[in-house]
């Protein structure tokens, strides 16, 4: 979030990244903005491994992430690992990066 986080937020918690949390029926999220902040990975791999019918997730860059940092790298190594989830990663300009499947 720009801006920091809104209060009560998870992420300001410091136990919530070994949670599993029930994301059953969810079946698409967006990320809008994605800074490739350790905290952003952290809840992609989350969702990723608690949503068992995750069919397909959406990364789009902010303005300041750059398609050939390393940020992207670790994008991309992380939906690799979860071929059942189309992954797909959009640059700040639209145009799309890849696409995982």
């Amino acid at each position: 979030m720009k801006g920091g986080c809104s209060p009560l937020c998870p992420c300001e918690f410091p136990n919530w990244k070994p949670q599993i949390i029930c994301l059953a029926a969810l079946e698409e999220v967006e990320f809008n903005g994605f800074e490739g902040e350790d905290h952003e990975f952290d809840l992609l791999k989350l969702i990723l491994g608690c949503a068992p019918m995750l069919k397909r997730m959406i990364v789009k860059l902010s303005q300041e992430t750059s398609a050939s940092n390393d940020g992207c790298t670790k994008i991309y190594n992380i939906f690799e690992a979860c071929s059942s989830v189309e992954c797909d990663v959009y640059g700040n300009s639209g145009l799309m990066l890849g696409c995982f499947n």
